[in-house]
């Protein structure tokens, strides 16, 4: 095992030796500086894990490798230049580095681990460097054709404000971008086929996103929280907007919902207190449960012929829906599904109707009149705090 010491907080290392031993210099709060011998290739796992004083570190030009948790936790370290050769960055290795500013991307670099950067939060600008006629890979696990930004890759990096996304990126991993609430530009290549759960939860400063038609899979949650998004195009690619995908985002006014959509999940559009207008072409056949509760600017929306259920809790909330035409399709309307809807003032429900939830019309306090099959049976508590209602039954 190599002798590893520390004089007048510098760290030395022997000339020899061609790895960095896991744990070398772990928890060292003595070191500020370090030399790496020019014949090291690896440095191993941990090795400067919570060096929470290390200010500068020189690199020799022919390492190859930074193990998972590398620099883990060195608060002080404002400034890494990695040299040309290095191929990884593993898990983990610059978590919590919350001194860096700027990182550039050498660019041989095959693969960026889980939660590289994760908590990164002074980091600014990320540059890859140019690969000439290759394709520089950031953020992704090999350079097959089945290229990933791994989980977490720059989560809670709170300064970042800027990113381009190579064409060799065919995936956005879960929460890769979660948290950065300064991003506010952002370029998805035609190579990406789907964006991960939670992949943008919560950038705040993101006010438009183009999405490329190459992608085919949005997860749930994607867009969550980015409570400045304004416009996002939805392509046609897309067959399912999978739950919560754009909950909570406040500014966005319109959406314009393509054709090969079949499904919408629950809460894809809760929250989005600002959202005036959703056109469902007919392709939909399913909206999940409180898909559109508290959109309280919500005016208008068609529920296309191929809709059988309104689930529980879908237009709660919509204060400022004025009217709702209930396709003769729909069998039966869920718990809580129009509560609170109090700009209604009239609904008539088709005869195909054979069932009403709990509450369902509930504090709609300006519902005058409703129309109901004969014979419909209405759950407890349907039209409570409707003082003015009146209900009329007719025989389909």
């Amino acid at each position: 095992m190599a002798k590893y010491e520390i004089k007048d907080g510098v760290g030395i290392i022997p000339e020899w030796i061609l790895e960095l031993e896991d744990e070398a210099f772990r928890g060292c709060l003595e070191l500020r500086r370090v030399i790496v011998p020019k014949w090291v290739r690896k440095i191993g796992k941990r090795v400067f894990y919570g060096c929470e004083n290390l200010k500068e570190i020189s690199l020799p030009e022919w390492l190859e490798e930074i193990d998972d948790e590398a620099f883990h936790g060195c608060f002080s370290l404002q400034e890494i230049i990695l040299p040309r050769w290095i191929r990884k960055i593993g898990d983990k290795s610059f978590c919590g580095c919350t001194g860096l500013i700027d990182f550039t991307i050498p660019p041989l670099v095959t693969k960026i681990g889980k939660m590289a950067f994760l908590g990164c939060d002074c980091l600014k600008n990320i540059t890859a460097s140019p690969r000439g006629m290759d394709t520089f890979s950031l953020g992704v696990a090999d350079m097959s054709l089945e290229s990933k930004i791994e989980d977490g890759a720059f989560q809670r990096c709170t300064s970042l404000v800027g990113i381009t996304i190579p064409e060799s990126v065919t995936e956005i991993g879960n929460w890769v971008f979660s948290g950065c609430s300064n991003l506010n530009n952002v370029t998805i290549p035609s190579s990406v086929r789907v964006i991960g759960s939670m992949a943008f939860l919560g950038c705040t400063s993101l006010e438009n996103i183009a999405i490329p038609s190459s992608v085919n899979a949005i997860k749930d949650g994607a867009f969550q929280g980015c409570s400045s998004l304004y416009s996002i195009v939805i392509p046609p690619s897309i067959t399912e907007i999978e739950s919560g995908t754009f909950q909570g985002c406040s500014c966005l006014r319109n959406i314009s919902i393509p054709s090969s959509v079949r499904e919408i999940g629950d809460g894809a559009f809760q929250a989005c207190s600002n959202l005036t207008t959703v056109s469902l072409p007919p392709s939909v056949t399913g909206i999940g449960k409180m898909v559109f509760l508290g959109c309280s600017n919500l005016q208008n929306i068609t529920i296309p012929p191929s809709i059988t259920k309104i689930e529980k809790g879908s237009f709660a909330g919509c204060s400022s829906l004025n009217s709702i035409d209930i396709p003769p399709s729909v069998t039966e309307i869920g718990w809580l599904a129009f509560q609170g809807c109090s700009g209604l003032t009239d609904i008539s429900l088709p005869p195909s109707v054979r069932k009403i939830g709990k509450a369902a019309f509930s504090a709609c306090t300006n519902l005058y009149e409703i129309r109901i099959p004969k014979g419909l049976k209405v759950e407890r508590d349907t039209f409570k705090n409707c003082s003015n209602v009146k209900v009329i039954r007719y025989r389909p």
